[in-house]
């Protein structure tokens, strides 16, 4: 059907376009305005088979074709409709929620929460600050007052003062419609780091950015460098699962919920360092822990002891509500240590793996890891597969996973400041001299394939569902002379 045989450049490069054309067409007919993509994240084979063809099926072609720069062979595929899945990710947007003389003036912008605060369909931004000098700290709603993601933002208080570190998620208690936010905060007064939960007003009918948010404690005696929320003793209800802080010197626990104003706190579930998630294994649906142990720096998952079936009941499973659960070795990093990196989980073929970063700590050996994904073999509970996503990556504080265009997984990682030129940590330059990057890795065909959407540094960003795409908000700390501006990044597949 697509057979042509001419000598004249312009005339193949015509005919190609015109079979193109005519394929669009045919297309069409069959009332299908778009090239089909399967949900496996491939394009139309038939469309897949022409542009092979065009681009390298015999040597008239490819020499036609090799004229072209890969930017321009791009804007072909784009001009026909036809975009590679690990090719055209993007940030199509970047708006500046608050620039960095108005964060300044508050402190450093740690923690990051993007969600349906205010609004069912418009997102809005929590920040919470880490006091600095003489500045405030607190924790701040921002809202879009033009009904869109440019802005202009407005900045509203939900507590003026005190010292956020270093991470706040979103938390909608059952029969709400909008969320609140548990954050690790220290109040203003307090010597203490708080887990306290931000109860919010738009749920009683009242305004969040004019109406003061309740405020509950869930844990008045500790935070935490990282967090999740889960379900761990199968009652329904979510908890909230901490790791340790090696910054504020406390140790890892989980916070059972028992209702609205009532948690149990049990420290030492797992020994974990900075990171954790949670993470199902083959044959069960309890929730378990990972992360890396704060002794001996290795990557660990941390059995759930109940055994139930269904784990999933009205009633709470006790046993999961103890101390010291087993532990089972999924890696050791190369170098260094792993246990201030980051972690979170990842389903590829319905079986959950996990993603490690390095993430560095002041005194310590730099890990090697980079990027790194682990998946379990047969057996969970012997060490799991080790596949590179990249082993240059440096000082990602977080990890962002998840699934977009038609079900493909995704990695979003960021570096953070201080691992790329001009920073200079511990008064020296980093050792490389590469950019920082927020990068986004795809799991296509069983490859992972890479795409940085920015030679930029940013530091614990909050990733969303947006549109077809993802919604990012992120900014740098600071520390290292980074400019604090709070950013709202849209990123198109």
């Amino acid at each position: 059907m697509f057979h042509y045989r001419t000598n004249d450049r312009a005339s193949r490069f015509a005919g190609a376009a015109e079979r193109i054309k005519r394929w669009r067409l045919w297309h069409q007919k069959r009332k299908r305005s778009h090239v089909q993509i399967h949900r496996s994240g491939r394009p139309d084979s038939r469309l897949t088979s022409l542009l092979t063809r065009a681009w390298a099926g015999n040597s008239e072609t490819k020499g036609m074709f090799s004229t072209l720069s890969a930017g321009k062979f791009a804007l072909l595929l784009l001009l026909v409709g036809f975009v590679p899945p690990a090719y055209g990710q993007s940030i199509t947007q970047d708006a500046i929620v608050a620039s960095g003389s108005q964060v300044q003036r508050l402190g450093e912008p740690l923690e990051k929460v993007v969600g349906y605060f205010t609004s069912t369909t418009l997102p809005s931004i929590v920040v919470g600050f880490q006091t600095e000098n003489s500045t405030p700290g607190g924790i701040y709603l921002y809202t879009s007052t033009s009904g869109s993601i440019a802005g202009p933002w407005q900045q509203t208080a939900i507590a003026s003062s005190g010292d956020a570190y270093e991470q706040a998620v979103a938390f909608t208690y059952r029969g709400d419609t909008y969320p609140g936010v548990i954050a690790s905060f220290r109040p203003a007064g307090s010597s203490t780091s708080q887990i306290i939960w931000y109860q919010n007003p738009k749920n009683w009918g009242l305004d969040p950015t004019t109406h003061p948010w309740g405020v509950q404690v869930i844990n008045e005696k500790s935070g935490c460098h990282d967090m999740r929320l889960a379900d761990m003793d199968g009652d329904g209800k979510l908890d909230v699962v901490c790791s340790a802080s090696m910054t504020l010197g406390t140790g890892s626990f989980v916070a059972f919920q028992n209702n609205y104003d009532s948690w149990k706190v049990i420290y030492d579930v797992a020994n974990l360092g900075d990171g954790v998630d949670v993470i199902t294994t083959a044959g069960s649906n309890r929730r378990h822990l990972v992360g890396a142990n704060a002794a001996d720096g290795h990557i660990y998952w941390y059995e759930n002891p109940c055994r139930r079936v269904p784990f999933q009941r009205r009633r709470p499973c006790y046993v999961s509500r103890t101390a010291k659960w087993a532990a089972h070795k999924i890696a050791s990093p190369n170098t260094g240590t792993a246990k201030g990196n980051s972690f979170t989980t990842i389903t590829i073929g319905g079986v959950d793996g996990v993603i490690a970063a390095t993430n560095e700590q002041a005194g310590e050996d730099i890990s090697t890891l980079g990027v790194a994904w682990f998946y379990p073999g047969a057996d969970p509970a012997k060490p799991w597969n080790t596949v590179d996503l990249d082993s240059t990556y440096r000082d990602v504080h977080k990890i962002s996973t998840g699934t977009w265009n038609g079900g493909i997984p995704y990695v979003l990682a960021t570096e953070q400041e201080q691992a790329c030129p001009p920073a200079t940590p511990a008064g020296n330059p980093p050792s490389h001299q590469t950019p920082c990057r927020i990068a986004i890795f795809q799991y296509i065909d069983g490859t992972w394939k890479q795409k940085v959407l920015s030679q930029t540094r940013t530091q614990n960003q909050s990733v969303i569902a947006w549109g077809n795409g993802l919604l990012m908000a992120d900014a740098n700390h600071g520390v290292f002379e980074g400019d604090r501006a709070i950013h709202a990044r849209v990123i198109q597949p």
